[in-house]
């Protein structure tokens, strides 16, 4: 191999570890609902805990999910729990959740808003 071949490889394999590498660093952080905060605002996380309420309008549904120590609120909005693979009318309080979301303060409510279909995950 010449000097300009070897150099296209290096740099080859150089962008795909980049690009696997940013790709790894988008998974969200796992954290529980006492661990975002009004600082978080605009960030992507996954909350997980137990929802304590759930209320539904016009095909809009709402979540409170909750550790130890707080709450957050999460919102799913019609446009979306339409397209969503899990039944949102089955959530129960007392079950355990996944959310991910982009994080949103408003006064003293924080709240997680799914982006996708398979932003939410009951277990």
């Amino acid at each position: 191999m010449d000097g300009k071949t070897i150099f296209c490889v290096f740099f080859a394999l150089f962008g795909t570890a980049v690009i696997l590498s940013a790709g790894s660093s988008a998974v969200p952080p796992q954290v529980s609902p006492g661990q975002v905060s009004a600082d978080d605002a605009g960030s992507l996380v996954l909350v997980s805990g137990r929802i304590t309420s759930v209320s539904e309008k016009n095909g809009n549904f709402f979540f409170f999910v909750c550790d130890d120590s707080s709450c957050v609120s999460v919102p799913v909005f019609s446009s979306l729990a339409s397209k969503m693979p899990a039944d949102l009318s089955s959530a129960k309080p007392g079950r355990f959740i996944l959310v991910e979301g982009i994080v949103r303060a408003q006064g003293e409510e924080i709240a997680v808003i799914p982006l996708s279909p398979h932003s939410i995950d009951f277990k």
